[in-house]
């Protein structure tokens, strides 16, 4: 067993190697020009164009929101890559003779997660800054709010590595985004909580309890503004480690069917 971790960390070191390389320009895109772009457009020009009726504080439910789209792009990186391995140089199938598979899942899911929680961890910080007393951080738990940041994290590395064991053809990644991500991320909470969505299409709002994105954006905001508008986090910390554990569980499954001829 001892002999199977120490091989699952070099698994690790491998994957740190390759994305060191590429490393600053992650940083760039998710640490910093994300934030941005996100401050700009949904906490302080979307605001200024909607209708009055709207929460007073709608800017920063809406750049909360926007994190959906940092913490999709940057699982998916990891994801991509082990799309491309299993569809071309097969350096899983080296890895599955050494350790057992749902091994192999384990560190890709546990890999991709800390990468993306790392990268996103500066977000709201940038956001504060960008937009200072616009985005109200008086009732913040901090400690919440990186609670929330790692089981997100989790939860979407497991849910893009299970796609990634899904697809076998060269539109599966549009697929993927098409019809799975962007809707996910429009209904996740992006723009408004669900609240709103629920008071304004009741039937939408109950379907939408389904969407595990809901359960980042709903948690993210309860930490940050401390509204009982807004889920309480241990409830969506549970939804989300359910969905990691499902998606985990399915991506096992299907990896094995993929390489059971080896």
């Amino acid at each position: 067993m001892n002999s199977s971790y120490r091989v699952l960390c070099a698994f690790l070191h491998r994957d740190v190697y390759i994305l060191r390389k590429h490393l600053g320009m992650h940083a760039l895109n998710v640490c910093i020009l994300g934030p941005t772009f996100s401050a700009f457009i949904f906490g302080y020009l979307q605001p200024r164009i909607l209708v009055a009726h709207m929460p007073h504080n709608l800017g920063a439910i809406m750049a909360v929101g926007s994190i959906l789209i940092a913490l999709l792009e940057m699982s998916f990186r990891p994801a991509l890559a082990f799309i491309l391995d299993l569809r071309g140089d097969r350096f899983v199938e080296y890895q599955t003779v050494l350790v057992r598979p749902y091994l192999v899942i384990f560190e890709r899911i546990i890999f991709s997660s800390l990468v993306t929680f790392v990268m996103a961890c500066p977000f709201f910080v940038v956001v504060k800054l960008l937009l200072g007393s616009e985005f109200d951080t008086s009732a913040t738990s901090w400690p919440l709010v990186i609670l929330m940041l790692f089981f997100s994290s989790l939860m979407i590395a497991a849910y893009h590595i299970l796609a990634a064991c899904l697809i076998t053809t060269d539109d599966g990644t549009e697929r993927l985004w098409m019809r799975f991500n962007v809707p996910l991320l429009a209904l996740g909470g992006f723009v408004l909580p669900w609240y709103i969505m629920y008071g304004a299409v009741p039937w939408l709002g109950y379907l939408d309890l389904l969407n595990p994105m809901l359960y980042i954006t709903e948690g993210l905001r309860r930490a940050l503004f401390g509204s009982p508008n807004f889920f309480a986090v241990t409830p969506c910390v549970i939804m989300l480690l359910t969905f990691t554990a499902i998606f985990t569980y399915a991506a096992i499954v299907r990896f094995k069917q993929r390489i059971d001829h080896v």
